[in-house]
């Protein structure tokens, strides 16, 4: 037995049908990876501007660092001569390496 004949265009607002349904799925797909990409910039975004700061933060204990080391180095200069300008005899007056390190 045959089945019984359907005309042709029965057949599309079936088609139709699962064709919105497919398209409406990609697009919540699509708007969801939108969402999740947004928030990935975000947090990106949050995060550079962190690193940010600890760069920032880096280069002032860097220029902090290298002032305390010429600070120490001008003391060691001063401590190395005598009253009366003339080199003093060598690791007379010399700072100990504990009390360069305090700097």
């Amino acid at each position: 037995m045959e089945p019984p004949y359907q005309h042709p265009g029965a057949f599309w607002p079936m088609l139709q049908s699962t064709y919105d349904d497919i398209l409406g799925h990609m697009k919540s797909q699509s708007a969801g990876k939108e969402s999740r990409d947004a928030q990935r910039a975000i947090e990106l975004m949050a995060c550079r501007d962190e690193v940010r700061a600890k760069d920032a933060a880096l280069l002032r204990l860097e220029a902090q660092l290298a002032a305390k080391s010429d600070q120490a180095a001008a003391l060691q200069r001063r401590l190395d001569q005598g009253s009366d300008g003339a080199p003093r005899a060598e690791g007379a007056g010399a700072l100990p390496a504990s009390a360069l390190e305090a700097l």
